[in-house]
């Protein structure tokens, strides 16, 4: 399989993350959250051993990611129990230097 047997479930994963990141960087009406450091940093890493592929997604805001519990009529709400069900573990931290946290998945490459 490899690497090009990951793609759907790491394309979906970034989707997922990356919208997460957003949204937490994000007011309700879609603007950036400005914490006077400047604009709200996403950033995204992509890395492997030939053995698994890490997805990082970096946001400036501090605190653990929600799962949410979506009902079948909601148009959001599903993001990380997607993330969960397609990758072969998942977590998050904070990092010293950085003002907020990592979030990362893991694809085994097979």
């Amino acid at each position: 399989m490899g690497f090009s047997g990951l793609a759907e479930a790491a394309e979906l994963i970034v989707s997922e993350l990356v919208t997460n990141a957003v949204r937490a960087s994000t007011d309700r009406y879609g603007r950036p959250k400005y914490d006077g450091a400047g604009l709200p940093v996403v950033v995204v890493r992509l890395g492997s051993d030939g053995i698994r592929l890490l997805i990082e997604v970096w946001d400036g805001i501090a605190g653990a990611p929600v799962t949410e519990q979506a009902g079948p009529e909601d148009e959001s709400g599903r993001g990380l129990v997607l993330v969960e069900a397609v990758c072969d573990r998942w977590s998050w931290q904070t990092v010293p230097g950085w003002p907020g946290k990592v979030v990362w998945a893991e694809l085994q490459v097979r």
